[in-house]
């Protein structure tokens, strides 16, 4: 169980108004509908632009809810930890951004500057959350400790990841968070989401992996239209997973009592 200790220095979001294109209805389950499946992955030397043209002949099997993982793609930051970050709209941005990530409260240290993830003009075409990336690394072994009773990496991030999902769920969302690694999601289709997210541009560097997914798994318990694309990331992991293992509930409360939160709700989180 979480307690306000857990969260000391961490903005509270009380008073920020349900406003904006994005709405916390919006992350719900309300609009999640039955469909086929477009998927497509490679793991070597990729050539994404083929693998983005690829997958969107798939677009028919699927329906709207799109991501794409790439590996590889921040060679010339690969030490860091690539946070991309949804925001339900500017004013959660706004209340979180500057006290957790400039200011550190978050636990980790921040390079540079806050990089826009998507395009500019894609927010004036499209109804979209504010996205975010923040490339972030971790402090010393004791002040690790200190934080988070850890001085294993990994551990520590993992932590660091859950503790900011649980806390803002549906205000704010860590969707990719690993070294080198890039996942990029939509509550749209998959062209709409190779668009917003200008994934082109990566055609020409050394990709070593990828995945996409092309409509919202029907596993989805209480997430929703931008809390439930796929592919699900965590860390240096990614996965597309489609099934039962987690959607009945003798499952979920078995996985419950293993400690293992879920708060997209869908069998790829689980796995």
């Amino acid at each position: 169980m979480k307690t306000d200790s857990d969260f000391v220095g961490w903005p509270s979001l009380d008073n920020v108004e349900d406003s904006g294109p994005i709405w916390r209805a919006d992350c719900d389950s309300a609009l999640i509908g039955h469909g086929a499946c477009g998927l497509y992955s490679a793991i070597g030397d990729v050539n994404v632009k083929a693998a983005l043209k690829s997958a969107e002949t798939m677009q028919s099997r699927g329906t709207f809810g799109a991501g794409v993982m790439l590996k590889g793609v921040y060679p010339h930051r690969a030490d860091y930890y690539a946070f991309h970050v949804l925001y339900r709209n500017r004013e959660v941005a706004k209340s979180l951004e500057q006290r957790l990530f400039f200011e550190e409260r978050i636990g980790m240290r921040h390079f540079g500057e806050m990089e826009p993830l998507v395009k500019p003009e894609a927010y004036r075409k499209y109804d979209l959350p504010e996205m975010r990336r923040y490339f972030m690394s971790v402090p010393t072994k004791d002040e690790m400790m200190r934080n988070a009773h850890t001085s294993d990496e990994y551990q520590y991030v993992r932590r660091i990841v859950e503790k900011f999902n649980s806390k803002y769920d549906r205000d704010a969302r860590i969707f990719s968070s690993g070294k080198n690694v890039g996942t990029f999601i939509t509550a749209r289709e998959l062209n709409d989401t190779i668009e917003i997210f200008d994934l082109y541009k990566y055609a020409n560097q050394p990709i070593t992996a990828f995945m996409a997914h092309m409509r919202w798994p029907t596993s989805i318990v209480s997430s929703g239209v931008w809390w439930g694309a796929h592919p699900i990331s965590f860390l240096n992991s990614s996965i597309i997973h489609n099934g039962d293992l987690s959607s009945s509930a003798s499952n979920a409360q078995g996985l419950e009592a293993a400690f293992v939160k879920r708060s997209v709700g869908t069998d790829s989180e689980a796995m």
